[in-house]
């Protein structure tokens, strides 16, 4: 069951890859590269960068608690991977769906 939902999760974001590079290819053409879309993926990579942000922040908060609360935490190696995957290549789908929103308002 794990494995299944991790596979659909995995599919997902990869095709949310895929189809922010050819969303991105398809606008630059359309617009023909103007200063609307430049400013359109200005804040959409801002939010992007943003996602970064509070990931690292996460991930510091994360480790500074299980240094002062001396817990052991058994995780496998792999789900550790797994989750990191995920949530860094998520990155792009937090771009695909700021362009889509930025696209409608400007």
């Amino acid at each position: 069951m794990y494995q299944g939902i991790m596979l659909t999760v995995n599919i997902i974001i990869l095709g949310g890859i895929f189809y922010l590079h050819g969303y991105k290819n398809k606008k630059q053409v359309e617009y023909q590269d103007d200063e609307r879309w430049q400013a359109i993926q200005d804040k959409a990579i801002k939010i992007s960068y943003v996602y970064n942000d509070f990931l690292l922040v996460l991930v510091a908060f994360g480790s500074f608690i299980t240094l002062l609360a001396n817990l052991d935490i058994a995780l496998s190696l792999s789900r550790v991977l797994m989750f990191a995957t995920i949530a860094l290549l998520s990155r792009n789908l937090i771009e695909l769906i700021a362009l889509h929103y930025y696209d409608s308002r400007i």
